[in-house]
């Protein structure tokens, strides 16, 4: 049920900006909506899925591309072949990718909070006799030399 929602929020956030971003193109909905859910669906399962896992800036920059692969060659076969919706689906891509780290950050929380957890490591040695001993080392030379040196003194 948390991915149900996580795909929702994450649905909505694309189909917002998308919806804003590519409107100046005065595009059917129905095309809108195709390009929203196809990118969500590939974002998701890609990029929240599986490349989440290697962190949020990983997360992010392969976010950026894939929004802006697939919003840029959806919107530039259904709506128009012009290079100024490449660079509508650039910009979309660009505040997604901003709204994204934010919502990785959402995932790592809510959807996969035992992957927050870093393993407990037992540093402690519960045998004292295989502790590590610090102490300054002597050098016999020079005290042999000063012992040596004393009695030619003499």
């Amino acid at each position: 049920m948390k991915h149900v929602w996580a795909i929702l929020a994450k649905f909505v956030i694309i189909g917002v900006v998308v919806l804003s971003f590519l409107s100046i193109f005065d595009p059917p909905f129905t095309e809108i909506l195709l390009i929203a859910i196809v990118t969500t669906l590939i974002s998701y399962i890609v990029g929240d899925l599986g490349i989440l896992r290697m962190g949020n800036t990983a997360a992010s920059i392969g976010d950026f591309i894939l929004s802006f692969a697939t919003i840029g060659f959806l919107s530039y076969v259904m709506i128009e072949q012009t290079w100024s919706i490449l660079a509508a689906s650039f910009f979309a891509s660009l505040a997604i990718t901003a709204i994204e780290i934010l919502f990785h950050i959402f995932m790592k929380n809510r959807v996969y909070p035992d992957r927050n957890q870093e393993p407990k490591r037992n540093i402690r040695f519960q045998d004292r006799r295989f502790a590590t001993e610090f102490a300054e080392e002597t050098n016999y030379t020079d005290q042999g030399k000063t012992e040596i040196n004393e009695k030619e003194k003499r």
